[in-house]
């Protein structure tokens, strides 16, 4: 029989043996590395679990420790923020070695799963993200915050602004790496593609540095990179990468400090390497300079083409910044706005873009209903001499294009030549004495119709299909046909070309409003109908007044005026029938088929052609059809006025 003692030894013992195998399960389990979901989506905690994954990836055998990533393509899944740390480009476990070919890169998916992103040390730049050894990889990071900002911070916002950044814009231990979220070096085809991304850099930040051939950043959903004031020795954007691409959605770009004397991309451009940005139909990519002093958006090798195509939208704002576009020169330069596109760009950006080919072959198009509005706050937008032959702005038939200098310049300069200006049959040129004139691209007042007027100081129309002129002016055909026109130009701080047409110098109102008692609707003998004045309380309201300006060369041309009401209806659903036109003469019609054609006056010589078409008084124009049963109260409803082109 065991005595206690030997009872009381025995427990002892097999609460150490409990205990020591307590300690051995839970370091098996500590060791066991990340594991894998139904979708056979690596699902990762720490940076030993990346660099796991990405062994297997690399080609490593699985293992009950290190499962099999199936899913297509291989998928890395944050569970939680992850910080990885003293990991630089040399370290092998967080590169990926594995490559792909041209016609199918070898592609892996770093998904944030909604987590926050951070690496980089405190004491030096040597933090790095993930690296690549291998051709031909597209690398995605998607829906993660990376770098100095608040984890909370919406992701796939469009609104930048909504980004809550790091308290200490200075932080290295965030994004303390010179060489960006992917690095490589030397290889072509790399592809690193951001979707609904935010990132904002830290002490010594970049975006990327991916060198190479064909290599790009491509964006897709909506994404902000932010470089913020105060974040020191923060690098290029893009270090390597020859271009921008979107996909969709909208990208914000903004640069707020100097990034360390750097240009904003930075790569070796050449023939077999060309520079470009591509955003297409639905997508939007917005650019804020407001810091740079030195370099340019683009800085790299020679002799290179550029190409910039807008299919959807691309805004440029480089207000507090005094970089040039480029600092390259490159072999040729196009900038293509494709048809209902937008490109703009405003501030102090040096755009002599046609100075900037070695070749001279610059050309800017725009197409069809597209819209540019091209500005610079310090100087001419136009200055050098380009090319004789190559140097060309073709406009077929833009809804609008402006070019702007500032307050001191004029658009060209008296001595600037050789610039081509061909445009579409159809339009008109207009030459401003203002940078910002109240022009044609807003709906005017009479007020403001007069001012824009004044500011006026050429205007040129019947631009046939054929007329190609030089910037200096020259006369070419029937564009510019007299020397006082000639020297307008010449001497404007703004030209707008735009289609020829009728617009709005004051367009009715498009909310009535009617209030009638009783007593003014028993006025009606039985069931009959009657028109009732219009009685809106602010009695301006009640004239109709429909002020038109054709600023077509046709000199008999006519034009029409029509409109569409919705329901007038009081607050107890009642609605009044419906509304009728009584003219000047007091026939009355039906509104909604009612038609006003008028033909326009006589051209104006160098000035605006204004058409006073006619007004109404409160007895006239749009009349409510009042009956008996329509009950009293306040009735409102909306009227949409229409101006069309007629022959």
């Amino acid at each position: 029989m065991l005595n206690k003692k030997s009872l009381t030894f025995g427990f002892r013992y097999i609460f150490l043996f409990s205990f020591l195998l307590l300690v051995l399960i839970g370091k098996a389990e500590t060791a066991k590395a990340y594991s894998v979901d139904g979708q056979g989506r690596a699902l990762v905690t720490n940076k030993k679990d990346i660099a796991d994954a990405i062994s297997i990836l690399n080609g490593g055998a699985a293992t009950q420790a290190k499962p099999a990533i199936t899913s297509t393509p291989p998928e890395l899944v944050f569970q939680n923020d992850i910080y990885c740390t003293n990991a630089n480009q040399t370290d092998g476990k967080l590169q990926i070695t594995k490559a792909g070919t041209a016609s199918s890169p070898f592609e892996v998916v770093i998904n944030g799963n909604g987590n926050r992103y951070t690496y980089g040390t405190d004491s030096s730049n040597n933090g790095n993200s993930l690296g690549g050894t291998g051709a031909y990889q597209t690398i995605t990071f998607k829906n993660m915050n990376i770098g100095n900002l608040d984890r909370t911070s919406p992701i796939g916002t469009e609104d930048a602004s909504k980004i809550i950044r790091g308290v200490n814009a200075n932080a290295p231990s965030l994004t303390g790496e010179y060489y960006g979220i992917y690095y490589v070096s030397s290889k072509n085809g790399i592809t690193v593609k951001l979707e609904n991304v935010n990132y904002v850099a830290g002490k010594w930040g970049q975006l990327l540095y991916c060198s190479g051939t064909g290599n790009k950043l491509l964006l897709s959903g909506n994404n902000n990179i932010i470089y913020p004031k105060g974040a020191k020795e923060a690098q290029e954007l893009l270090e390597g990468p020859v271009g921008i691409e979107l996909t969709d959605g909208t990208t914000n770009i903004l640069i707020e400090n100097n990034n360390d004397s750097h240009s904003i991309i930075n790569s070796s451009y050449s023939s077999s390497n060309p520079a470009f940005i591509k955003v297409p139909a639905g997508a939007r990519l917005n650019l804020t300079d407001s810091g740079g002093t030195n370099g340019g958006l683009f800085v790299g090798g020679l002799l290179a083409p550029l190409e910039i195509n807008v299919g959807g939208e691309f805004n440029i704002d480089s207000t507090g910044s005094s970089r040039n576009f480029t600092t390259t020169t490159f072999s040729s330069i196009q900038l293509n706005v494709a048809k209902n596109a937008k490109f703009t760009s405003k501030g102090n950006w040096n755009w002599n873009l046609f100075t900037y080919s070695s070749s001279g072959k610059c050309t800017i198009t725009a197409e069809e209903g597209s819209y540019i509005d091209f500005s610079r706050g310090n100087g001419r937008i136009f200055s050098g001499t380009p090319n004789a032959t190559n140097s060309k702005i073709i406009l077929n038939n833009p809804r609008y294009a402006a070019f702007r200098s500032s307050t001191n310049n004029s658009v060209f300069g008296s001595s600037y030549k050789n610039l081509k200006i061909q445009c579409a049959q159809g339009m008109a040129a207009y030459a401003y004495s203002v940078t910002a004139p109240i022009d044609d691209d807003v709906e005017m007042n009479e007020d403001q119709f007069a001012a824009s007027e004044a500011q006026l100081s050429g205007l040129v129309r019947a631009v046939d299909t054929s007329t190609v002129t030089d910037a200096d002016f020259a006369t070419v055909n029937t564009l510019f046909p007299n020397a006082t026109t000639i020297k307008s130009f010449k001497e404007s701080k703004a030209i707008v070309f735009k289609n020829q047409s009728v617009w709005w110098i004051e367009k009715p109102s498009n909310t009535l409003y009617y209030n009638y008692g009783l007593n003014e609707i028993y006025q009606a003998v039985g069931e009959g109908d009657f028109l009732a004045s219009r009685n809106d309380p602010v009695e301006a309201n009640n004239i109709i007044k429909i002020n038109v300006r054709d600023d077509r060369s046709v000199s008999n041309g006519s034009f029409q005026i029509s409109c569409t009401q919705t329901d007038m209806v009081n607050a107890k659903g009642k609605t009044i029938q419906p509304l009728v036109m009584k003219e000047l003469d007091g026939s009355v019609k039906a509104l909604n088929s009612w038609v006003l054609t008028r033909t326009s006056s006589g051209v104006s010589v160098g000035k605006f052609n204004t058409d006073s078409t006619i007004s109404f008084d409160k007895n006239h124009g749009v009349l409510a059809n009042v009956n008996i049963q329509m009950g009293a109260g306040e009735f409102k409803g909306v009227v949409d006025w229409t101006i069309v082109e007629s022959i």
